[in-house]
Protein backbone atom coordinates (compact mmCIF):
# COMPACT_ATOMS: atom_id res chain seq x y z
CA UNK A 1 0.00 0.00 0.00
CA UNK A 2 1.42 3.40 -0.98
CA UNK A 3 1.95 5.62 2.06
CA UNK A 4 3.60 8.49 0.25
CA UNK A 5 6.70 9.44 -1.66
CA UNK A 6 10.24 9.09 -0.38
CA UNK A 7 12.70 11.78 -1.43
CA UNK A 8 16.02 10.68 -2.86
CA UNK A 9 19.10 12.89 -2.86
CA UNK A 10 22.07 12.64 -5.18
CA UNK A 11 25.20 14.71 -5.66
CA UNK A 12 25.28 17.53 -8.20
CA UNK A 13 28.38 17.54 -10.39
CA UNK A 14 27.65 20.57 -12.58
CA UNK A 15 26.15 23.99 -11.94
CA UNK A 16 22.39 23.40 -12.26
CA UNK A 17 20.48 25.60 -14.70
CA UNK A 18 16.92 25.96 -13.40
CA UNK A 19 14.04 26.96 -15.66
CA UNK A 20 11.28 28.58 -13.62
CA UNK A 21 7.64 28.83 -14.63
CA UNK A 22 6.13 32.11 -15.77
CA UNK A 23 4.77 34.36 -13.04
CA UNK A 24 1.29 33.22 -12.02
CA UNK A 25 0.60 36.61 -10.45
CA UNK A 26 1.36 38.50 -13.65
CA UNK A 27 -0.34 35.92 -15.88
CA UNK A 28 -3.64 36.09 -13.98
CA UNK A 29 -3.69 39.89 -13.98
CA UNK A 30 -2.83 40.05 -17.67
CA UNK A 31 -5.62 37.60 -18.55
CA UNK A 32 -8.23 39.77 -16.83
CA UNK A 33 -7.00 42.97 -18.42
CA UNK A 34 -6.84 41.37 -21.88
CA UNK A 35 -10.42 40.09 -21.55
CA UNK A 36 -11.68 43.51 -20.48
CA UNK A 37 -10.20 44.98 -23.66
CA UNK A 38 -11.51 42.22 -25.93
CA UNK A 39 -15.03 42.57 -24.50
CA UNK A 40 -15.01 46.17 -25.69
CA UNK A 41 -13.67 45.37 -29.15
CA UNK A 42 -10.32 46.97 -28.33
CA UNK A 43 -6.88 45.78 -29.35
CA UNK A 44 -5.19 43.62 -26.72
CA UNK A 45 -1.59 42.42 -26.73
CA UNK A 46 -0.63 38.81 -27.34
CA UNK A 47 0.43 37.22 -24.04
CA UNK A 48 3.80 35.54 -24.37
CA UNK A 49 5.18 33.03 -21.85
CA UNK A 50 1.83 32.68 -20.07
CA UNK A 51 1.91 30.50 -16.96
CA UNK A 52 0.90 26.85 -17.34
CA UNK A 53 -0.06 26.62 -13.66
CA UNK A 54 -3.46 25.18 -12.73
CA UNK A 55 -4.66 28.57 -11.44
CA UNK A 56 -3.96 30.31 -14.73
CA UNK A 57 -5.45 27.49 -16.79
CA UNK A 58 -8.64 27.72 -14.70
CA UNK A 59 -8.88 31.45 -15.39
CA UNK A 60 -8.26 30.87 -19.12
CA UNK A 61 -11.03 28.26 -19.13
CA UNK A 62 -13.36 30.67 -17.35
CA UNK A 63 -12.82 33.31 -20.04
CA UNK A 64 -13.14 30.81 -22.91
CA UNK A 65 -16.94 30.73 -22.91
CA UNK A 66 -20.15 32.20 -21.53
CA UNK A 67 -20.35 30.53 -18.13
CA UNK A 68 -23.52 30.30 -16.04
CA UNK A 69 -21.57 28.69 -13.23
CA UNK A 70 -17.92 27.95 -12.63
CA UNK A 71 -15.96 26.03 -10.01
CA UNK A 72 -12.54 27.50 -9.20
CA UNK A 73 -11.61 24.61 -6.91
CA UNK A 74 -9.08 26.16 -4.47
CA UNK A 75 -7.77 28.93 -6.74
CA UNK A 76 -8.09 32.07 -4.63
CA UNK A 77 -6.73 34.71 -6.99
CA UNK A 78 -8.81 33.59 -10.01
CA UNK A 79 -12.11 33.52 -8.12
CA UNK A 80 -11.51 37.01 -6.74
CA UNK A 81 -10.50 38.44 -10.12
CA UNK A 82 -13.46 36.69 -11.78
CA UNK A 83 -15.82 38.19 -9.19
CA UNK A 84 -14.76 41.74 -10.08
CA UNK A 85 -14.80 40.98 -13.80
CA UNK A 86 -18.34 39.54 -13.69
CA UNK A 87 -19.66 42.42 -11.58
CA UNK A 88 -19.05 44.84 -14.48
CA UNK A 89 -20.07 42.48 -17.31
CA UNK A 90 -23.52 43.87 -18.12
CA UNK A 91 -26.23 41.25 -18.64
CA UNK A 92 -24.29 38.25 -17.37
CA UNK A 93 -25.33 35.99 -14.49
CA UNK A 94 -22.88 33.48 -13.05
CA UNK A 95 -22.50 31.36 -9.93
CA UNK A 96 -18.91 31.05 -8.66
CA UNK A 97 -17.98 28.22 -6.31
CA UNK A 98 -14.96 26.23 -5.22
CA UNK A 99 -13.70 23.38 -3.06
CA UNK A 100 -14.55 22.91 0.60
CA UNK A 101 -11.37 24.80 1.47
CA UNK A 102 -12.43 27.65 -0.85
CA UNK A 103 -15.71 27.88 1.01
CA UNK A 104 -13.66 28.79 4.07
CA UNK A 105 -11.60 31.48 2.30
CA UNK A 106 -13.17 34.93 2.75
CA UNK A 107 -14.30 37.22 -0.04
CA UNK A 108 -16.45 39.70 1.90
CA UNK A 109 -14.09 42.68 1.61
CA UNK A 110 -14.11 42.45 -2.18
CA UNK A 111 -17.89 42.06 -2.43
CA UNK A 112 -18.45 45.10 -0.18
CA UNK A 113 -16.15 47.22 -2.37
CA UNK A 114 -17.90 46.14 -5.57
CA UNK A 115 -21.29 46.87 -4.02
CA UNK A 116 -20.12 50.45 -3.46
CA UNK A 117 -20.05 50.69 -7.26
CA UNK A 118 -23.52 49.15 -7.54
CA UNK A 119 -22.64 45.49 -8.02
CA UNK A 120 -25.36 42.88 -7.47
CA UNK A 121 -23.90 39.87 -5.66
CA UNK A 122 -25.85 37.24 -3.70
CA UNK A 123 -24.46 34.87 -1.08
CA UNK A 124 -25.46 31.28 -1.89
CA UNK A 125 -23.81 29.65 1.12
CA UNK A 126 -22.24 31.01 4.28
CA UNK A 127 -22.21 34.82 4.42
CA UNK A 128 -18.80 36.21 3.46
CA UNK A 129 -17.62 33.12 1.57
CA UNK A 130 -18.20 31.41 -1.79
CA UNK A 131 -20.42 30.31 -3.42
CA UNK A 132 -21.72 33.62 -4.74
CA UNK A 133 -23.98 34.58 -7.64
CA UNK A 134 -23.10 37.70 -9.62
CA UNK A 135 -25.39 39.64 -11.95
CA UNK A 136 -23.33 41.93 -14.16
CA UNK A 137 -24.31 45.60 -14.14
CA UNK A 138 -23.11 48.94 -15.40
CA UNK A 139 -21.00 49.99 -12.42
CA UNK A 140 -20.49 53.65 -11.45
CA UNK A 141 -17.46 55.09 -9.73
CA UNK A 142 -17.77 57.03 -6.47
CA UNK A 143 -15.72 59.99 -5.22
CA UNK A 144 -13.40 57.79 -3.16
CA UNK A 145 -13.30 54.05 -2.45
CA UNK A 146 -11.64 52.30 0.48
CA UNK A 147 -11.14 48.57 -0.12
CA UNK A 148 -10.64 46.52 3.04
CA UNK A 149 -7.44 44.62 2.36
CA UNK A 150 -7.01 43.14 5.84
CA UNK A 151 -7.78 39.65 4.51
CA UNK A 152 -6.21 39.89 1.07
CA UNK A 153 -4.46 42.46 -1.10
CA UNK A 154 -6.17 40.77 -4.05
CA UNK A 155 -9.42 42.59 -3.22
CA UNK A 156 -7.86 45.92 -4.15
CA UNK A 157 -6.02 44.43 -7.14
CA UNK A 158 -9.30 43.01 -8.48
CA UNK A 159 -10.92 46.44 -8.22
CA UNK A 160 -7.91 48.18 -9.76
CA UNK A 161 -8.08 45.94 -12.83
CA UNK A 162 -11.67 46.94 -13.70
CA UNK A 163 -11.39 50.58 -12.55
CA UNK A 164 -10.08 51.89 -15.92
CA UNK A 165 -13.32 50.68 -17.51
CA UNK A 166 -15.62 52.68 -15.26
CA UNK A 167 -16.84 55.83 -16.98
CA UNK A 168 -14.85 58.20 -14.77
CA UNK A 169 -12.11 55.94 -13.49
CA UNK A 170 -11.77 55.77 -9.71
CA UNK A 171 -9.91 57.28 -6.78
CA UNK A 172 -8.90 54.77 -4.09
CA UNK A 173 -7.86 55.34 -0.50
CA UNK A 174 -5.10 52.91 0.47
CA UNK A 175 -2.15 52.36 2.78
CA UNK A 176 0.99 51.51 0.87
CA UNK A 177 2.47 50.02 4.06
CA UNK A 178 -0.35 47.53 4.54
CA UNK A 179 0.51 43.84 4.44
CA UNK A 180 0.98 42.54 0.86
CA UNK A 181 0.50 46.00 -0.67
CA UNK A 182 3.50 45.21 -2.88
CA UNK A 183 1.11 43.05 -4.91
CA UNK A 184 -1.08 46.11 -5.49
CA UNK A 185 2.01 47.89 -6.81
CA UNK A 186 2.51 44.95 -9.17
CA UNK A 187 -1.05 45.44 -10.45
CA UNK A 188 -0.46 49.17 -10.90
CA UNK A 189 2.73 48.51 -12.87
CA UNK A 190 0.85 46.16 -15.20
CA UNK A 191 -1.85 48.79 -15.77
CA UNK A 192 0.82 51.38 -16.57
CA UNK A 193 2.53 48.96 -18.96
CA UNK A 194 -0.79 48.61 -20.78
CA UNK A 195 -1.30 52.35 -21.17
CA UNK A 196 -3.48 53.21 -18.16
CA UNK A 197 -2.72 56.53 -16.52
CA UNK A 198 -2.11 56.11 -12.78
CA UNK A 199 -1.35 58.68 -10.10
CA UNK A 200 -0.37 57.34 -6.71
CA UNK A 201 0.85 58.47 -3.30
CA UNK A 202 1.30 56.54 -0.07
CA UNK A 203 -2.37 57.09 0.76
CA UNK A 204 -4.20 57.46 -2.56
CA UNK A 205 -4.43 55.94 -6.03
CA UNK A 206 -6.16 57.61 -8.99
CA UNK A 207 -6.95 55.39 -11.95
CA UNK A 208 -7.96 57.23 -15.13
CA UNK A 209 -10.42 55.80 -17.67
CA UNK A 210 -8.80 53.65 -20.32
CA UNK A 211 -8.11 55.51 -23.54
CA UNK A 212 -7.92 53.28 -26.66
CA UNK A 213 -5.31 55.53 -28.24
CA UNK A 214 -2.89 54.90 -25.38
CA UNK A 215 0.34 53.34 -26.60
CA UNK A 216 0.79 49.67 -25.84
CA UNK A 217 3.09 46.97 -27.14
CA UNK A 218 1.54 44.31 -29.39
CA UNK A 219 3.15 41.57 -27.29
CA UNK A 220 3.31 41.42 -23.51
CA UNK A 221 5.86 38.91 -22.19
CA UNK A 222 5.25 37.44 -18.75
CA UNK A 223 8.32 37.36 -16.51
CA UNK A 224 9.58 34.18 -14.88
CA UNK A 225 8.27 33.61 -11.38
CA UNK A 226 10.19 34.87 -8.36
CA UNK A 227 7.90 32.94 -5.99
CA UNK A 228 9.05 29.67 -7.53
CA UNK A 229 12.70 30.68 -7.24
CA UNK A 230 12.37 30.49 -3.44
CA UNK A 231 12.70 26.70 -3.30
CA UNK A 232 16.00 26.69 -5.15
CA UNK A 233 17.34 29.43 -2.91
CA UNK A 234 16.22 27.22 -0.01
CA UNK A 235 18.24 24.29 -1.33
CA UNK A 236 21.36 26.39 -1.94
CA UNK A 237 21.06 27.98 1.51
CA UNK A 238 21.63 24.54 3.05
CA UNK A 239 24.86 23.93 1.12
CA UNK A 240 28.31 24.79 2.42
CA UNK A 241 29.26 26.10 -1.02
CA UNK A 242 28.05 25.91 -4.59
CA UNK A 243 26.26 27.77 -7.36
CA UNK A 244 23.20 27.52 -9.54
CA UNK A 245 21.68 29.45 -12.44
CA UNK A 246 18.10 30.70 -12.58
CA UNK A 247 17.37 31.11 -16.29
CA UNK A 248 15.52 34.13 -17.68
CA UNK A 249 15.12 36.00 -14.40
CA UNK A 250 15.97 39.63 -13.68
CA UNK A 251 17.13 41.54 -10.63
CA UNK A 252 15.00 44.40 -11.92
CA UNK A 253 11.52 43.06 -11.26
CA UNK A 254 8.31 44.48 -9.77
CA UNK A 255 7.41 41.08 -8.34
CA UNK A 256 7.32 41.34 -4.53
CA UNK A 257 9.06 38.00 -4.08
CA UNK A 258 12.27 39.38 -5.55
CA UNK A 259 12.75 40.23 -1.85
CA UNK A 260 14.56 36.86 -1.86
CA UNK A 261 17.70 38.66 -3.03
CA UNK A 262 18.08 40.49 0.28
CA UNK A 263 16.62 37.83 2.56
CA UNK A 264 18.92 35.09 1.36
CA UNK A 265 22.05 37.16 1.86
CA UNK A 266 21.56 36.24 5.52
CA UNK A 267 22.07 32.60 4.55
CA UNK A 268 25.16 33.27 2.46
CA UNK A 269 23.68 33.59 -1.03
CA UNK A 270 24.84 36.32 -3.39
CA UNK A 271 22.65 36.97 -6.44
CA UNK A 272 24.29 38.30 -9.60
CA UNK A 273 22.86 39.23 -13.00
CA UNK A 274 24.54 37.29 -15.78
CA UNK A 275 23.02 38.33 -19.09
CA UNK A 276 19.37 37.33 -18.99
CA UNK A 277 19.96 34.88 -16.14
CA UNK A 278 20.80 35.04 -12.44
CA UNK A 279 23.80 33.34 -10.90
CA UNK A 280 23.38 32.34 -7.25
CA UNK A 281 26.58 31.78 -5.26
CA UNK A 282 26.76 30.24 -1.79
CA UNK A 283 29.54 32.17 -0.04
CA UNK A 284 29.28 30.31 3.25
CA UNK A 285 28.84 33.59 5.18
CA UNK A 286 25.69 32.71 7.12
CA UNK A 287 24.18 34.51 10.07
CA UNK A 288 23.47 32.56 13.25
CA UNK A 289 20.51 34.76 14.19
CA UNK A 290 18.08 36.56 11.93
CA UNK A 291 14.79 38.43 11.78
CA UNK A 292 12.66 38.24 8.64
CA UNK A 293 9.42 40.10 7.89
CA UNK A 294 7.17 38.55 5.23
CA UNK A 295 4.41 41.17 5.28
CA UNK A 296 5.08 42.14 1.63
CA UNK A 297 6.06 38.66 0.43
CA UNK A 298 4.04 36.05 2.38
CA UNK A 299 4.42 33.38 -0.33
CA UNK A 300 8.13 33.21 0.48
CA UNK A 301 7.50 32.14 4.07
CA UNK A 302 7.41 28.32 3.61
CA UNK A 303 10.69 28.07 1.69
CA UNK A 304 12.53 30.70 3.71
CA UNK A 305 11.44 29.37 7.08
CA UNK A 306 12.37 25.81 6.09
CA UNK A 307 15.77 27.09 4.99
CA UNK A 308 16.37 29.05 8.19
CA UNK A 309 15.52 26.34 10.70
CA UNK A 310 18.23 24.06 9.31
CA UNK A 311 20.92 26.78 9.17
CA UNK A 312 20.60 29.24 12.05
CA UNK A 313 20.48 29.07 15.84
CA UNK A 314 17.64 31.51 16.41
CA UNK A 315 15.18 33.40 14.21
CA UNK A 316 12.07 35.56 14.38
CA UNK A 317 9.56 35.49 11.52
CA UNK A 318 6.90 38.21 11.31
CA UNK A 319 4.32 39.36 8.75
CA UNK A 320 2.62 35.96 8.71
CA UNK A 321 -0.89 37.13 9.66
CA UNK A 322 -2.49 36.15 6.31
CA UNK A 323 -0.92 32.73 5.91
CA UNK A 324 -3.85 30.86 7.44
CA UNK A 325 -6.11 32.19 4.66
CA UNK A 326 -4.09 30.48 1.93
CA UNK A 327 -4.60 27.09 0.22
CA UNK A 328 -4.16 25.52 3.66
CA UNK A 329 -4.01 27.09 7.12
CA UNK A 330 -0.38 27.55 6.12
CA UNK A 331 1.00 29.16 9.28
CA UNK A 332 -0.50 26.49 11.52
CA UNK A 333 0.71 23.70 9.26
CA UNK A 334 4.27 25.06 9.05
CA UNK A 335 4.36 25.32 12.83
CA UNK A 336 2.86 21.87 13.40
CA UNK A 337 4.87 19.98 10.80
CA UNK A 338 8.24 21.47 11.74
CA UNK A 339 7.60 21.24 15.49
CA UNK A 340 6.68 17.57 15.26
CA UNK A 341 9.98 16.83 13.50
CA UNK A 342 12.19 18.32 16.24
CA UNK A 343 12.49 21.98 15.19
CA UNK A 344 11.69 24.05 18.27
CA UNK A 345 9.25 26.82 17.35
CA UNK A 346 7.01 29.14 19.29
CA UNK A 347 3.92 30.78 17.80
CA UNK A 348 2.72 34.09 19.27
CA UNK A 349 -0.79 35.51 19.44
CA UNK A 350 0.06 38.09 16.75
CA UNK A 351 1.05 35.40 14.22
CA UNK A 352 4.80 35.49 14.72
CA UNK A 353 6.99 32.41 14.65
CA UNK A 354 10.10 32.20 16.80
CA UNK A 355 12.71 29.53 16.13
CA UNK A 356 14.71 28.72 19.25
CA UNK A 357 16.87 25.88 17.96
CA UNK A 358 16.72 22.27 16.90
CA UNK A 359 15.96 19.48 19.31
CA UNK A 360 16.23 15.80 18.43
CA UNK A 361 15.60 15.58 14.67
CA UNK A 362 13.88 12.37 13.63
CA UNK A 363 15.84 9.94 11.47
CA UNK A 364 12.74 9.42 9.36
CA UNK A 365 10.62 12.51 8.69
CA UNK A 366 7.08 12.26 7.33
CA UNK A 367 5.66 15.58 6.16
CA UNK A 368 1.95 16.12 5.57
CA UNK A 369 1.66 18.54 2.67
CA UNK A 370 -1.93 19.60 3.44
CA UNK A 371 -2.97 19.95 -0.23
CA UNK A 372 -0.71 23.01 -0.39
CA UNK A 373 1.66 23.44 -3.35
CA UNK A 374 4.10 25.67 -1.48
CA UNK A 375 4.38 23.25 1.44
CA UNK A 376 5.14 20.37 -0.95
CA UNK A 377 8.04 22.27 -2.52
CA UNK A 378 9.35 23.72 0.75
CA UNK A 379 9.40 20.32 2.45
CA UNK A 380 10.95 18.74 -0.66
CA UNK A 381 13.89 21.16 -0.57
CA UNK A 382 14.48 21.14 3.18
CA UNK A 383 17.82 19.65 4.16
CA UNK A 384 17.48 18.27 7.71
CA UNK A 385 19.90 15.77 9.21
CA UNK A 386 17.59 12.83 8.51
CA UNK A 387 18.12 9.59 6.64
CA UNK A 388 14.64 9.60 5.10
CA UNK A 389 12.18 12.35 4.17
CA UNK A 390 8.71 11.26 3.05
CA UNK A 391 5.90 13.41 1.65
CA UNK A 392 2.33 12.17 1.80
CA UNK A 393 1.45 13.70 -1.59
CA UNK A 394 3.36 15.52 -4.31
CA UNK A 395 1.02 16.41 -7.19
CA UNK A 396 -0.16 19.69 -5.62
CA UNK A 397 2.82 21.43 -7.28
CA UNK A 398 0.71 21.62 -10.47
CA UNK A 399 -1.11 24.58 -8.95
CA UNK A 400 1.88 26.87 -9.55
CA UNK A 401 4.91 24.91 -10.83
CA UNK A 402 3.93 21.87 -12.95
CA UNK A 403 7.57 21.12 -13.88
CA UNK A 404 8.89 21.37 -10.34
CA UNK A 405 10.07 17.76 -10.06
CA UNK A 406 11.89 17.90 -13.39
CA UNK A 407 13.77 21.01 -12.25
CA UNK A 408 14.34 19.62 -8.75
CA UNK A 409 16.11 16.64 -10.31
CA UNK A 410 18.80 19.08 -11.47
CA UNK A 411 19.68 19.77 -7.80
CA UNK A 412 19.66 16.05 -7.01
CA UNK A 413 16.12 15.74 -5.59
CA UNK A 414 13.89 12.97 -6.92
CA UNK A 415 11.20 10.77 -5.44
CA UNK A 416 10.03 7.18 -5.38
CA UNK A 417 6.86 5.61 -4.08
CA UNK A 418 7.07 4.63 -0.44
CA UNK A 419 5.15 1.74 1.10
CA UNK A 420 6.33 1.80 4.71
Amino acid sequence: MNLGFQLNHSAVSEIPIIHLPASKSLSNRALVLRQLLLDRGLLAPVLENLSTADDTQLLERFFSGHQSQFNFNNAGTPIRFATAYLAQKVGSTCLLDGSERMRKRPILGLVKALEEWGAEITWKGEFGFPPIEIQGKNLSSIPSLLVDGSESSQYLSACLLIAPFLNEGQRFVWDSNQSSSAYNLLTLQLLKDWGVEIRETHHQIEVSPYQPQNKMNSVYRIESDWSSAAFFYEWLAAQASGELILADLSLDSAQPDSALIELMKDLGIETLQQGKDLRLIQTGKKKKRLEWNFSQCPDLAPACICAAVTQVEQAVFTGLDKLNLKESPRLDELFNQLSLKGFRLEKTENAELRFIGSGQISKKINFKTCADHRLVMAFACIQPQASEVILDEIHWVDKSFPDFWREAAKIGISYSRYGG
